[in-house]
């Protein structure tokens, strides 16, 4: 019985085929690779393709669609992409004419008053075709009104370069405005509104002539006038209180008053240094009264001798050195014969340019 279970255990193990082992690594690899290639793969986006199964150990592996594309598909993507390149054709066409013809061709305005094409950019910020229009318009609104004969109007080119001008100045100051924290002063908007007012009898009159004249309302008066004019001004004030951007002008007054003191004549020094039209004449300036000259003039020479001559005055926009050489009680008033040396302070204009010397702008507007 023993003989026939051992013969029956050989003969069972002749039979069973002989398996090789693989170190544990090997079979960890190989388990993976079997884990990854029997994963059911997602379709290929976009393509419509179906799940895809890879059989274990890759010997009858099924590609996925992610790696092909059907004729429809191909077709859709052909198709897209002749779509995009005629779009871009016609945009690129369509931005071609705006800026190949003149500005005021009606297809131009057209087209720019769907899309806001600029007519010019200063430091990244764009000027529309629309803000140049809007101006256009107030300026032919104004020669119809005032029946100004043709001979007497600017021409296209002339019109485009003063609009196109003003209008960066405007988006200049607004950017010194910012350098300088300074925003518009609401009360000072109402106060030139009102004075405006005054001028055209009521705000009911005023409002009517400015739609007559530039056929503007009072609100387009009030953003494209007053505010500015108000903002300008505020800035102007903040650049001429700046010590840094003032040091040229003050030196400048500062040896003149050297000179006076080291005893050269008044006339002399105001013809080498005044840059008032006075200069001429040595910085004369006749008889004043009281009401014909700055407060601060009229404190010193109330308070000092004649032929004497003041420190440095700061009238805001001005320096001044002057000197009173008589004095006259009259019915008038006291009058005093006055002589100044003026030296105008770095204004908005001078800071301006200077401005856009280091600014980038670009025009792309056509006159003709």
């Amino acid at each position: 019985m023993e003989t026939d279970n051992k013969e029956l255990l050989e003969s069972t193990l002749s039979e069973t085929p002989v398996v090789e082992t693989t170190p544990p690594d090997v079979t960890f690899e190989a388990d993976y690779e079997a884990d990854i290639n029997s994963t059911t793969l997602p379709p290929s986006p976009g393509f419509g393709g179906t799940p895809s199964k890879a059989s274990v150990g890759g010997a009858s592996l099924h590609h996925s669609n992610h790696h092909s594309t059907t004729p429809a598909s191909k077709f859709r993507l052909l198709m897209g992409l002749g779509l995009g390149l005629i779009v871009l054709v016609c945009i690129s066409a369509l931005t071609a004419a705006v800026y190949l013809l003149p500005f005021s061709d009606k297809f131009v305005r057209s087209v720019t008053s769907v899309v806001p094409y600029p007519v010019a950019v200063v430091n990244m910020q764009p000027i529309s075709f629309g803000d140049f229009y809007q101006e256009y318009d107030a300026l032919q609104s104004y020669y119809t009104s005032n029946s100004t004969p043709a001979e007497e109007r600017l021409s296209e080119a002339e019109t485009s370069d003063n609009i196109l001008g003003t209008i960066i100045d405007r988006r200049i100051i607004d950017q010194l405005a910012k350098q300088y924290q300074v925003s518009v002063d609401d009360a000072k908007v109402n106060e030139t509104l009102q004075a405006a007012y005054a001028q055209g009898g009521t705000e009911e009159e005023f409002t009517a002539e400015i739609k007559r004249v530039f056929g503007w309302d009072k609100e387009t008066f009030l953003n494209h006038v007053i505010k500015p004019m108000v903002l300008a001004s505020q800035v102007e004030e903040v650049i001429q209180s700046d010590a840094t951007l003032q040091v040229e002008p003050k030196t400048k007054i500062d040896g003149a008053l050297a000179s006076l003191k080291n005893g050269e004549l008044f006339a002399t020094v105001a013809v080498a240094n005044s840059e008032d039209t006075s200069a001429t004449n040595g910085g004369d300036l006749g008889y004043l009264t009281a009401d014909q000259m700055p407060p601060e003039w009229l404190a010193f020479f109330a308070s000092s001798e004649l032929n004497i001559p003041s420190e440095v005055i700061d009238l805001g926009s001005v320096y001044s050195v002057v000197e009173a050489t008589d004095k006259v009680e009259g019915e008038e008033g006291t009058k005093y014969t006055v002589k100044a040396i003026i030296v105008y302070k770095k204004g908005l204009d001078s800071v301006i340019e200077s401005f856009k010397t280091s600014s980038k702008i670009w025009k792309f507007l056509k006159t003709s």
